[in-house]
C-alpha cells in the first residue's frame, strides 16, 4: 500500500510535500528528486526550480 501524500502551506514559503507523489514538467517528464519529502518553490526565486532554496527568505529578486 502507497503512503498518504501530504501538501503543507508554509507561510511566505514553499509547499512541503511528504508521501507518494511524481514531479513531472511541462511536458510531463519526471523531475528527479532525491528525497522522501521536498519543498516546491512558490515565489519564483529559486535556482534549482521546481525545488526551494530558500531564496524566498533571501528576498532575491524573481528572474523569468
Amino acid at each position: 500500500m502507497s503512503e498518504e501524500t501530504e501538501i503543507m502551506v508554509t507561510p511566505d514559503g514553499p509547499l512541503v510535500v511528504r508521501g507518494d507523489f511524481v514531479v513531472v514538467d511541462t511536458q510531463g517528464v519526471p523531475v528527479e528528486r532525491r528525497r522522501d519529502t521536498v519543498a516546491l518553490c512558490r515565489c519564483g526565486r529559486s535556482r534549482i526550480q521546481p525545488y526551494c532554496d530558500g531564496s524566498h527568505a533571501a528576498g532575491r529578486p524573481v528572474t523569468g
